[in-house]
């Protein structure tokens, strides 16, 4: 049996930890190691912890890291990877749970797809209100980074960008060397796109195994304006950056205007740096008129602008992509309905 380990980063959260930890308890599958790292919580998340674990008796392996103050969830879960030995990653976030079955779900993938990099399942959102998570319909086995890239940035956007309700290999990682960004928030929408520029194979499937719970109290919730928006200017420029090929035009519209979006809430100078990047690659692409229109946009705060027009961008672009996969690439999607 392969071993997984399920990262859970602890801060604050003493409400929800134990529903956390009990439905990692109540796995199906056993042959987990389970790794809470505290990031110095100053209320009694990990007391219940200690107390959950001495009293559980099954042989899940469970084990405490402490960090010597407060890093952040990033950071928490960089922690937990170092210490994890097993083949597969799970990230937990401690106010959610998963599944019984879940990770016995995800296993199965691994054995019947044995050299996927990544299973990605789709999860249970049981509060009322808008939908937060994007929903997989379908089972879809993508075996070229082509086809990852594109799944990632179309409008459909098939592949979910947070980091949890993923079984992904230990040694991809590793091998990569990706690990999330510490300092920021938002993490996962760099994080998911640095392993989507590497990673070759991964399966997507409908069933749900994880539970999403959307807590009022998490630290993105939380955060005020200035800290979220210097957050997300080091994420779109560093991604701006590290984009290429047929992709990039695509990538943009799709994925960093909606990130631009955020900034309508605040003062230009705070988020100039990363419009500055943006509009230098609209311009070397040779997109002049994209760039001029974003930076006006931006200057006079007229970011609503970039979102009534986005669909219609991402539509035109998506069908050039297309074009340019069919003749320059062999796709390789496999879908099983």
């Amino acid at each position: 049996m392969l071993l997984v380990s399920i990262i859970i980063p602890i801060y604050n959260v003493e409400q929800y930890v134990e529903r956390c930890l009990k439905s990692v308890m109540a796995q199906t599958y056993t042959n987990i190691e389970c790794l809470l790292v505290d990031d110095c919580t100053p209320d009694n998340s990990i007391i219940l912890c200690e107390q959950l674990i001495t009293q559980y008796t099954g042989s899940i392996q469970f084990k405490i890291l402490h960090h010597d103050r407060n890093r952040g969830l990033s950071a928490a879960r960089n922690t937990g990877t170092k210490s994890a030995t097993g083949t597969y990653l799970y990230y937990l976030d401690s106010d959610d749970e998963i599944t019984p079955d879940c990770i016995q779900i995800l296993i199965n993938e691994t054995l019947t797809e044995p050299a996927a990099e990544m299973i990605c399942a789709d999860c249970i959102e049981p509060y009322e209100g808008p939908r937060r998570c994007y929903h997989i319909k379908e089972r879809t086995h993508l075996t070229s980074n082509s086809d990852i890239r594109y799944r990632l940035f179309c409008q459909e956007q098939t592949i979910p960008v947070m980091a949890w309700n993923k079984l992904i290999r230990s040694s991809f990682l590793e091998e990569n060397g990706i690990s999330f960004e510490e300092g920021i928030l938002h993490e996962d929408l760099l994080w998911i796109y640095d392993v989507a520029m590497k990673l070759k194979d991964i399966v997507l499937i409908p069933e749900q195994t994880h539970i999403y719970h959307l807590n009022n109290q998490s630290i993105v919730q939380n955060s005020n304006i200035k800290k979220r928006s210097q957050s997300m200017v080091k994420i779109i420029t560093s991604i701006i950056k590290k984009l290429d090929g047929p992709f990039y035009e695509l990538a943009v519209y799709k994925y960093l205007l909606r990130l631009f979006v955020f900034y309508k809430h605040t003062a230009y100078y705070t988020y100039q740096p990363a419009v500055n990047v943006f509009c230098k690659k609209l311009w070397k692409i040779g997109d002049r008129r994209s760039a001029i229109a974003t930076r006006l946009f931006f200057v006079f705060n007229k970011t609503h602008r970039l979102t009534r027009t986005e669909q219609r961008l991402t539509n035109r672009l998506a069908k050039q992509y297309y074009h340019y996969h069919r003749n320059n690439t062999v796709s390789t999607f496999q879908t099983n309905v």
